[in-house]
């Protein structure tokens, strides 16, 4: 699942709906470029974290191949996306007690987080549109076994 402003900032275009853990190279099972016979997308690695997973905060670009698939170098960047995982704002692709660490506080958070929507949006869990205290306990229930996160909405709801 996608979601997008149409602001034309791609800061603001999210991919949700992925499992946890999903490897880089297993992203084509979940990706797929529809409005181009010659498209295709990558990720940039800069935003990854040290692992080989897609977690919160990894960037898809999605490129128009310009009629030369083989030829990589004129490329049309077309979108960005920045993949969100409900509940994991350390990066990781796994929502463990890191995550709960960093939202427990929400000033600690607000600093972590700060001048980046997409961390907010994978912590907003209860979707208010803020990270808050209830989203920091929504997440320990989690941990628990007590709740599920449903990965394309955001909502968690009793396991």
């Amino acid at each position: 699942y996608y979601d997008y402003d149409n602001s034309g900032d791609f800061g603001k275009w999210y991919i949700t709906g992925l499992p946890q853990g999903v490897k880089l190279d297993d992203l084509g099972d979940y990706i797929e470029v529809t409005d181009s016979t010659n498209g295709r997308f990558d990720w940039d690695e800069a935003t990854i974290p040290n692992n080989d997973r897609a977690g919160t905060g990894v960037v898809i670009r999605v490129y128009d191949m310009m009629d030369t698939p083989d030829d990589k170098t004129d490329d049309k960047l077309i979108e960005q996306f920045t993949i969100v995982i409900y509940g994991d704002v350390d990066g990781n692709s796994w929502v463990e007690n890191p995550d709960y660490i960093l939202m427990k506080n929400p000033n600690d958070f607000a600093t972590y987080s700060q001048g980046k929507a997409y961390l907010v949006k994978a912590a907003d869990v209860d979707q208010n549109g803020y990270e808050e205290s209830p989203d920091a306990v929504e997440i320990k229930m989690f941990l628990k076994g007590k709740r599920t996160i449903d990965q394309v909405l955001g909502y968690t709801n009793v396991a």
